[in-house]
């Protein structure tokens, strides 16, 4: 898959850094068909590849556009509400999968 960053495709504002040379830059960009909850869509510039990055994969010291993003990212990816879960344990749920983008069991 290539990403034009020309057409819009990716946003450099929302990188993050590349682990496979020093100072190159991975993108987050927006793309439907998630491989798990809470896994977002990246491009490496640098091996030309798409791939799935997960919150705990990513530094604490991320630019303010990309932690905004992937809050952004997160909210969407919050799953409805089960019948048989109670408010006490959904909101428990979403306050670890909103702060490590990791859905908990229970």
């Amino acid at each position: 898959m290539q990403l034009d960053q020309r057409s819009g495709d990716i946003d450099p504002e929302l990188w993050f850094p590349c682990p496979y040379r020093e100072g190159a830059r991975d993108i987050l960009y927006p793309s439907a068909g998630n491989t798990f909850r809470g896994r977002m869509p990246a491009w490496c510039e640098l091996r030309q590849v798409s791939f799935r990055v997960s919150l705990s994969e990513l530094p604490d010291d991320l630019p303010v556009a990309t932690r905004l993003w992937i809050r952004g990212f997160l909210a969407g990816s919050v799953p409805q509400l089960d019948d048989d879960t109670d408010l006490e344990t959904r909101d428990r749920q979403v306050d670890v999968f909103l702060t490590t983008g990791t859905w908990p069991d229970q």
